[in-house]
């Protein structure tokens, strides 16, 4: 009887300690406090590249091969050549897709607001949804700022 007394104390005692080191460690964990916006940079995404398509890079003067699901940032060209088309992804409600002759430069991409710059050839913006961000492209005449849905065509 004793003996089967000692060893439930035991237990108890072990099963204490055990609890008050689990409630002690988790006081001590914190979790991070950066917010998603200032720990991921804004991209936009290559998502088809059909054809003579190309990317020179922001601060770059080469021009390389254009490759699917390459993330594109600010400042970033795409070209496209003849009989070639390329379709960016903006975001989840926003995307542009570009035809033949194509020289087309991100001049701002941002988590809410993305702004292109179309020097030559057509483009298709599609704007799904309106979100709370702006996706405008200027071209050498005119900026154009959609408000509402639509399939807007750009030609320079």
């Amino acid at each position: 009887m004793r003996r089967s007394l000692l060893w439930g104390l035991a237990v108890a005692l072990g099963a204490g300690t055990l609890l008050f080191s689990t409630a002690s460690s988790a006081q001590e964990y914190t979790t991070p406090s950066t917010s998603s916006a200032q720990e991921y940079a804004a991209v936009v995404r290559l998502a088809v590249a059909s054809g003579s398509v190309s990317i020179r890079q922001a601060g770059s003067s080469q021009t390389v091969p254009a490759a699917v699901n390459a993330p594109l940032t600010a400042g970033d060209y795409v070209l496209t050549g003849d009989a070639s088309r390329a379709e960016l992804q903006i975001d989840d409600a926003n995307f542009i897709r570009a035809s033949e002759d194509v020289q087309l430069r991100l001049s701002r991409v941002e988590q809410t607001d993305h702004e292109v710059q179309l020097a030559a050839g057509t483009i298709e913006l599609s704007v799904l949804k309106v979100t709370g961000g702006l996706t405008s492209v200027q071209t050498p005449a005119i900026t154009i700022m959609p408000a509402d849905a639509g399939i807007f065509r750009i030609t320079v």
